[in-house]
């Protein structure tokens, strides 16, 4: 994101809750460059203005791509690392992501769609037989 290329370039990182799982056991299974860094899945902590995280199991996010002509289907599984490739709709995205600016500006896409992330495992804690929230292995105890 530094060098002229990464600073050029427009970013969007689709991201799903129900690949937090997936997520945590990369971070515990690859040591990460700096300390504290997290997988891509939350997105990044700072992003440039040439980056967008665009969570698409969030239902505010499907009806914004659905208002600009990309139906997504709604996600069928609490936990499920395939589901960014194989819901319905998601590669018409894809495929308008990926076939230049002019047919979805990152401005355009980045003004429809809601602010802000949910945080991991905000999926998982709304299943119907959880009584607790889940604890989070990066927090220490109190």
């Amino acid at each position: 994101m530094q060098t002229r290329a990464g600073q050029t370039a427009e970013f969007v990182n689709i991201t799903t809750r129900e690949n937090d799982l997936f997520d945590l056991l990369l971070e515990w299974s690859v040591r990460a460059p700096n300390a504290g860094d997290l997988s891509l899945g939350l997105g990044l902590a700072e992003p440039a203005g040439n980056w967008l995280d665009v969570q698409i199991d969030h239902g505010a996010t499907l009806k914004a791509l659905a208002a600009l002509g990309h139906r997504i289907a709604a996600p069928e599984r609490w936990i499920c690392h395939w589901s960014a490739y194989l819901r319905p709709g998601l590669f018409a995205l894809y495929r308008a992501l990926l076939s230049g600016s002019d047919c979805l500006p990152l401005a355009r896409l980045r003004a429809h769609l809601p602010g802000g992330k949910q945080p991991r495992w905000s999926r998982i804690r709304q299943w119907p037989s959880l009584r607790q929230p889940l604890p989070l292995p990066w927090k220490a105890a109190s």
